[in-house]
């Protein structure tokens, strides 16, 4: 049984990064991730020939959320502006397409090679031997002051517990968990939505640009479907180009069908906005986070989609006594559900176990 200062629970965003500040704080930590990755919902793919990423989770974050700006500034992650020169598209139905001018707007930003580097540059600082892949928990309990961590085939101990999962995954995958929580913060963890759970997303990858030919900013908004919202996903400079779209068909429907025709009917979409051009990709991939059962629940996916917000505030004492935490992008005061908020998280976690110290 290894013994450690925290075990940390999920090895997405705010897990690498709780465990890289943990690191610089000398504390000692393992990481149990229950997939065979990292990320979480960053996930990347990338071209073995070009080079250029993908983003098939988190795409964007703005100039205003300085915490993950230091954060990148810190790690050397470059980061660049997302392409919005040109008509954007509005698809009322299926007869009419209308085209309307100036996409810019708020400035938004998009990180060099992908939202993975982030990923790759927190792995990279942090000590590999203290990251356990394909480690499900499976249950937990707290003994004497010390959380008992259990997966299929190992335990762990630990003193400070950060379950940096959301929160309807810890409760719904991690046995024994209600029995020291209050009723009122189990309530509040299974009432938060899963922030992407029941969303997908269709990315294609092109040779070159041709909308913007056309004088296009590769927006487009459509009440047809089934891409509801699509913007032009080109990496900085001449490193590669293409489009991504957000579906609009709910969870539930499209496990009706297979994933090739929901890439057919995306593939005619595009070709309907932007022209046949966009029927030949160099690549492409349709992402449902609903069919990750690290990312969506039951719950997620019979829902309407919603902005979470999980407030630990009121329950700071308890958290302080039980020694756990939560530090992941649903439960950050501010901007839940983003990068930023999964940065703010973890540092809240930080805070939290230093005053143990």
């Amino acid at each position: 049984m290894k013994d450690v200062d925290v075990v940390i629970v999920g090895g997405g965003l705010s897990g690498l990064y709780l465990a890289y500040r943990l690191q610089q704080s000398n504390k000692s930590y393992i990481l149990l991730e229950a997939k065979s990755r990292l990320g979480g919902r960053i996930h990347s793919k990338i071209d073995d020939h070009s080079g250029f990423a993908m983003d098939l989770g988190p795409t964007w974050f703005w100039p205003q959320q300085r915490h993950l700006l230091n954060v990148l500034s810190e790690l050397e992650v470059q980061f660049f502006e997302q392409y919005q020169q040109g008509d954007g598209l509005y698809q009322a139905n299926s007869d009419s397409l209308q085209r309307f001018s100036d996409m810019a707007g708020m400035q938004t930003f998009r990180l060099s090679g992908g939202v993975y580097r982030l990923i790759e540059a927190l792995q990279a600082r942090v000590d590999t031997a203290a990251l356990r892949l394909s480690h499900a928990v499976e249950h937990v309990e707290l003994n004497d002051g010390r959380w008992q961590i259990q997966t299929a085939d190992t335990s762990f101990t630990a003193e400070h517990l950060a379950l940096a999962v959301p929160p309807r995954i810890a409760t719904d995958h991690i046995a024994g968990l209600q029995s020291y929580l209050s009723e009122g913060l189990f309530k509040s963890l299974i009432q938060t939505p899963t922030w992407m759970a029941a969303q997908a997303k269709f990315v294609a990858q092109y040779d070159r640009p041709f909308w913007r030919d056309e004088g296009l900013a590769g927006h487009a908004f459509s009440r047809v479907g089934p891409m509801i919202e699509i913007h032009d996903a080109s990496a900085e400079g001449e490193q590669g180009y293409g489009l991504f779209g957000f579906i609009g068909v709910n969870a539930a429907t499209r496990q009706n069908y297979p994933a090739q025709t929901i890439e057919a009917m995306c593939l005619r979409q595009l070709a309907t906005l932007f022209g046949d051009k966009a029927l030949a990709t160099k690549s492409h991939f349709l992402q449902d986070w609903a069919k990750d059962r690290w990312v969506a629940t039951k719950q997620d996916i019979s829902e309407p989609s919603r902005h979470p917000e999980c407030h630990l505030s009121p329950y700071l004492d308890e958290l302080k006594k039980l020694n756990i935490s939560f530090p992941v992008t649903e439960c950050a005061k501010y901007d839940a559900g983003l990068l930023e908020g999964a940065i703010t998280s973890a540092d809240a976690s930080l805070a939290l176990i230093m005053a143990k110290a």
